[in-house]
């Protein structure tokens, strides 16, 4: 069993987990053990079943992460072609299936480059055994609030990774969900910690995730100040740089692929290369909008509906971050708000939101149980049970319930 190292600052008034709360379950939570137990069992085997052979033939987002690696190794100024991805694709991965681009800032490609040596299946392999340490990382750098005893979902320390579906889904799809998730358990220790400069560097180092980056810095700098400002452009500075060197021409060519993504709602890229973009499985304003408005709103009214809306939303935010009285807390409302206005983000790219619901948990002991829970159990409703993940967009719902909770309630300290 893992057990939590408290600093010294935890005996402070900032403390994430009380003493009370790390205390170990009783005999009564036996029958929940083999409950888990068996649950994780089938878990496992569907995903074996279905999960990773969909991976090993080309079926999954990671195609582009290898395609990236390959161009980036051996032709860097084709980052961005869409010619040259589906070239590496269709040779490389799977001949025939669909072409996938790389929506990621140029200096990603960096981290796939390793990973363009093997062929594409053993590539896939070794991301989703990456994936899975970067698991383990996250439990042991946020050690502060995976901590807290959340009954059923989190009875011993770091349990609650286990059956949260976007952390499976980051892993089938090898996507960089669990990386940026461990960015931000390290930001808030080093807001934790009063370092709001070494945060603001930290999080320049997750703009590869930069539609929920961008505006979660500029929450953040409003409570921390000029500190975390600096360290955020001195960082962002150092992601342009290695953008500019990855590939000379990618800060145009990705712009123009992020235009054409923003407008698309289907096929995407000139050519009829087949590139999806799937609004409805998008947990935030822009896939509620898609679903609400029922075709009604042409590409280019939905996107200007949407970006108001998050605007107006993020002002909200601003205007209330500061009353937060728990840093915590504040910064759980300011990830949840930027999920919601992030315009892009697919099921795996709620993996962050275990930040805010350990943070749920530990510090709202009056309604806690019941919000915990349904940001938890969200996910695998709406994807499994509801009209499978088209209807993943309903998620948005309660990720809004709990950011307006959190930035209009007073926190309560457990007793």
């Amino acid at each position: 069993m893992l057990k939590a190292t408290i600093p010294s600052a935890m005996t402070q008034a900032s403390a994430t987990v009380p003493p009370q709360a790390l205390a170990s379950g009783n005999r009564q939570l036996i029958p929940l053990f083999f409950g888990l137990a068996i649950i994780l069992t089938l878990f496992t085997v569907w995903t074996l079943k279905f999960g990773i052979p969909h991976g090993l033939i080309g079926r999954t987002d990671f195609r582009s992460m290898y395609a990236a690696g390959v161009l980036e190794r051996t032709h860097p100024t084709q980052l961005y072609s869409l010619d040259a991805q589906q070239d590496i694709q269709t040779r490389l991965v799977s001949p025939g299936e669909f072409t996938l681009p790389f929506f990621h800032p140029g200096y990603e490609a960096f981290l796939f480059v390793p990973l363009s040596f093997p062929p594409y299946s053993a590539a896939y392999l070794t991301f989703v055994f990456v994936n899975i340490g970067l698991i383990a990382l996250c439990v042991l750098a946020g050690m502060r609030v995976f901590s807290v005893v959340i009954p059923f979902l989190q009875p011993r320390p770091g349990m609650i990774v286990f059956f949260f579906l976007p952390l499976s889904l980051a892993i089938l799809q090898g996507q960089d969900s669990i990386l940026f998730l461990l960015l931000l358990l390290l930001v808030w220790n080093q807001i934790d910690d009063a370092h709001p400069f070494r945060a603001g560097l930290i999080l320049a180092a997750a703009l590869f995730k930069f539609q929920i980056a961008l505006p979660l810095a500029c929450l953040l700098a409003l409570r921390h100040g000029s500190r975390f400002v600096k360290g955020f452009l001195v960082g962002s500075a150092g992601v342009a740089l290695l953008s500019f060197a990855a590939s000379p021409q990618s800060p145009s060519h990705f712009v123009a692929l992020v235009r054409h993504a923003a407008l698309a709602g289907g096929k995407l890229g000139p050519g009829g290369y087949q590139g999806y973009i799937f609004p409805g499985q998008m947990a935030n304003f822009r896939g509620l909008f898609y679903a609400l408005s029922h075709g009604h709103l042409d590409a280019h009214n939905l996107m200007l509906v949407t970006l108001a809306v998050s605007v107006a939303f993020l002002a909200l935010a601003a205007l209330r971050i500061r009353r937060v009285s728990d840093e915590l807390l504040a910064f759980s409302a300011a990830l949840l708000a930027c999920l919601l206005t992030s315009y892009h983000l697919y099921p795996h790219d709620l993996s962050p939101l275990l930040l805010p619901i350990l943070a749920i948990a530990a510090r709202q002991p009056r309604w806690n149980r019941a919000l915990t829970f349904t940001l938890y159990l969200a996910p695998i409703v709406f994807f499994f049970f509801t009209g499978g993940p088209n209807s993943f967009f309903w998620v948005s719902l309660p990720i809004l319930a709990a950011a307006l909770a959190l930035l209009f309630t007073r926190p309560q300290q457990p007793a």
